[in-house]
């Protein structure tokens, strides 16, 4: 009887120890999964962060490309501004050029007389 009860308690020590085992597995494979959990987290934090500083970045940039596009709508409407202008004094310049001519040849015309 003694013997068996020193075979039960060897077992129940054998069963302590698989437990115990078991249980040292299941709490680094529960730290493993919280450290990978952890490891997710931070990634996506990381992620989200790099995508607001991008949306952020776009966003300055559709700013400033509204901006270059009004700009460039005020200096297309002063180009036309100035290509009118100069196109007004050379219709000007050729209409007083021929006016000098006319005067040119009045006066050839009034010498020959």
């Amino acid at each position: 009887q003694i013997l068996e009860r020193i075979e039960e308690v060897a077992r129940w020590k054998g069963k302590t120890k698989e437990a115990e085992a078991k249980a040292a597995a299941q709490a680094a494979a529960g730290a493993a999964k919280d450290d990978e959990i952890a490891k997710w987290k931070r990634r996506s934090r990381e992620t989200k962060d790099k995508y607001e500083k991008v949306k952020d970045e776009h966003k300055h940039a559709v700013v400033a490309l509204a901006a270059l596009e009004e700009e460039h709508a005020k200096v297309v409407a002063l180009l036309q501004q100035a290509e009118q202008a100069r196109d007004a004094a050379q219709e000007k310049l050729h209409d007083e050029g021929a006016r000098w001519e006319r005067r040119e040849e009045d006066l050839k015309e009034r010498h020959a007389k």
